[in-house]
């Protein structure tokens, strides 16, 4: 199947990580908070086994509720899912986020302890979240059935979420090719929302529930190396003061120039050859080759196709 698609261009990419950090913070709320409404699973009645429960891919623009379709055009998007059960109506809308913010997840706090050293104290967890009922004004790019459930299937379901939150605890939003994705190969995997529902359909599938696209889309955003990226030890005060003075910088810049700090970061890239990410707990460096980075949103076949 093809996974053929377009990805932005160096310069698309400086506007995208321009409009980031405006509101970072709030990357996936809606205008009317009460379109947004948070559902503790154990609140969630089980299904009998014979229901019926559609599910369907929901997609919005990132920032659509900030700045409309905007980052459609550079291909940015958020995903969730949606469920329906036909005899109660009972709907939800599932997705995972960065916790307890996006910005948290990209940038670490710079903390002095009393001893006079400094820390990197990072924020980048990530979890899924419930909410009462599908805002279909907000996911307007998709919304597609996938599947249909039966009760049984939905009950296990459930149980598989309260496990993935603990196994899926970090929200890593880079991914990192050697190449175009079409042709190159993926050296390290992000872990976001559209990874969440490609999760979740596995495991949709693994329960004998047909998946009835047989293909979607997916969108990431990616960093290009030739290169395998080299794992830092930051135990070693050398190699800490690398990764300490990379993050100062960017986040000093971003506390000085505001949005404008991500035009110099990815000029910097461009011109230093090199980008430090977070990974889990874990710090990488990645040598960067052009076009650097770019974001994608691409079609790939769905499990069983």
């Amino acid at each position: 199947v093809s996974t053929q698609s377009t990805g932005t261009d160096y310069f698309e990419m400086k506007v995208l990580l321009l409009i980031l950090v405006c509101l970072a913070s709030t990357i996936y709320c809606d205008c009317n908070p009460s379109n947004w409404i948070p559902v503790d699973i154990n609140t969630i009645p089980p299904a009998e086994a014979t229901d019926k429960i559609d599910v369907y891919f929901l997609i919005a623009p990132l920032l659509e509720c900030q700045y409309g379709g905007a980052f459609a055009t550079l291909l940015a998007y958020h995903g969730g899912l949606g469920f329906v059960n036909s005899r109660t109506g009972l709907s939800l809308t599932i997705d995972y986020e960065a916790s307890p913010s996006f910005l948290g997840a990209v940038l670490p706090i710079i903390t002095e302890t009393p001893n006079g050293t400094v820390e990197l104290i990072w924020e980048n967890n990530g979890r899924v979240f419930i909410f009462n009922g599908i805002n279909s004004t907000f996911w307007y790019s998709t919304n597609e059935l996938v599947t249909t459930l039966t009760g049984s299937m939905f009950n296990q379901y459930m149980n598989w979420l309260r496990s993935y939150n603990q196994t899926y605890t970090w929200y890593n939003l880079w991914s990192v090719w050697t190449d175009d994705p079409d042709k190159g190969v993926e050296t390290i995997k992000d872990n976001e929302c559209f990874q969440f529902a490609w999760n979740s359909f596995t495991y949709f599938h693994s329960l004998g529930a047909t998946i009835i696209p047989p293909v979607a889309k997916i969108s990431f955003i990616a960093l290009f190396s030739s290169k395998i990226p080299v794992k830092q030890d930051i135990s070693d005060p050398l190699v800490f003061q690398k990764v300490f003075k990379f993050f100062y910088e960017f986040e000093k810049t971003v506390k000085e120039d505001g949005p404008l700090a991500f035009i110099e970061v990815i000029t910097s890239m461009a011109l230093n050859g090199y980008f430090y990410i977070r990974v889990n707990t874990d710090y990488y460096k990645v040598d960067v080759d052009f076009p650097y980075v770019g974001t994608y949103f691409k079609w790939y076949p769905t499990p069983g196709h």
